[in-house]
């Protein structure tokens, strides 16, 4: 989990999420626009599940 934080102008901190979409050739096939929407799919269905995660594509969760 992310909970870096970092400093700017003095005192005031920023604080960040992280969200990851992962998706390889098995579930999403060879072509490259394939695989990125695979993992844009997998990067907004961490976002939906909270952020600060790392989600793997799967072909049977958005079937």
């Amino acid at each position: 989990m992310f909970t870096g934080e970092a400093r700017v102008a003095g005192d005031e901190a920023m604080c960040g999420t992280v969200s990851i979409g992962i998706a390889d050739s098995t579930h999403a096939g060879l072509e490259f626009s394939s695989l990125i929407t695979a993992a844009d799919k997998a990067m907004y269905r961490a976002k939906q599940d909270g952020r600060n995660r790392v989600v793997m594509h799967s072909a049977y969760a958005y079937a």
